[in-house]
């Protein structure tokens, strides 16, 4: 039920469900409203939802909500790592999203869009006392027998060559908060000197607050940006804009969800 509504939840806050929303519009201008105005808003509707979701505003949000995680030093990473080789340090790998597929056409797609999570094992692979936990999302109704994202990072953290001791896959999990319940239960049986959460520049600001609001000392590990450095392209119009818009509205909004329910 859920995965349902959020699945509902992202298609209502689309760009392209709010273009298609405005398209229809225009035929109320048969109602034949008297302001000259307000048939002139209801026409040109569809070209102003274009120019918004095609506009500068997606990535200036995004980098406005990535610049509260500053990157992570790896000479910093390393030297934490280092300090205390005997207790363990436990990496928090959130991928985001569930991740579902048949054939392995889908499943090579899959992997091949981790590229950009890299970051974390590379840096942690060639050290035996960091260990890595993958949680993923709960999976029911139509899909429920695909393979889920944890599993998946499970065989992705394998084929890179990781030891199956190092390797902890949390219960599944419904939200961001029920993932953070997850973590934490591995954490409590893991014991680590240090813990560090990596997941995209611009969901953890909100991760982070779940964290320290169930007292999880972590720390924060942006495993990518989307638009750090930030150039002039992104100024532009563009039709890739429209994801960075809908991905930073998610995070806006479930951020006053997330504080109106009490879980940050």
């Amino acid at each position: 039920m859920f995965v349902f509504l959020s699945t509902m939840f992202n298609f209502l806050i689309s760009p392209f469900f709010l273009l298609a929303l405005s398209c229809l519009l225009p035929f109320f201008v048969f109602l034949n409203p008297k302001k000259k105005w307000v048939r002139v808003l209801i026409v040109g509707a569809p070209f102003l939802v274009m120019l918004v979701i095609t506009s500068p505003l997606g990535p200036v949000l995004a980098h406005m909500i990535e610049g509260k995680n500053q990157s992570l030093n790896r000479a910093q990473f390393v030297q934490a790592v280092k300090e205390d080789a005997s207790r363990p340090v436990a990496l928090v790998v959130l991928s985001g999203g569930v991740a579902h597929y048949k054939k392995d056409s889908e499943r090579f797609k899959f992997f091949s869009n981790f590229a950009r999570f890299a970051t974390p094992f590379i840096w942690g692979k060639i050290y035996p006392n960091v260990h890595y936990i993958f949680s993923f999302g709960l999976v029911d109704g139509v899909g429920a027998e695909y393979l889920n994202e944890g599993q998946a990072m499970e065989k992705f953290a394998q084929e890179f060559g990781l030891d199956q001791s190092r390797i902890h896959v949390t219960r599944a999990s419904h939200n961001s908060f029920d993932e953070a319940l997850a973590v934490k239960d591995v954490l409590q049986s893991l014991h680590p000197r240090l813990t560090y959460v990596a997941t995209s520049a611009l969901h953890l600001p909100r991760v982070m607050k779940v964290y320290s609001k169930l007292e999880i000392p972590a720390q924060p590990f942006p495993a990518f940006y989307y638009t750090f450095p930030f150039d002039d392209g992104q100024l532009s119009f563009s039709m890739s804009n429209a994801e960075l818009l809908r991905q930073s509205l998610h995070e806006l909004i479930g951020n006053v969800v997330y504080k109106l329910t009490g879980k940050m």
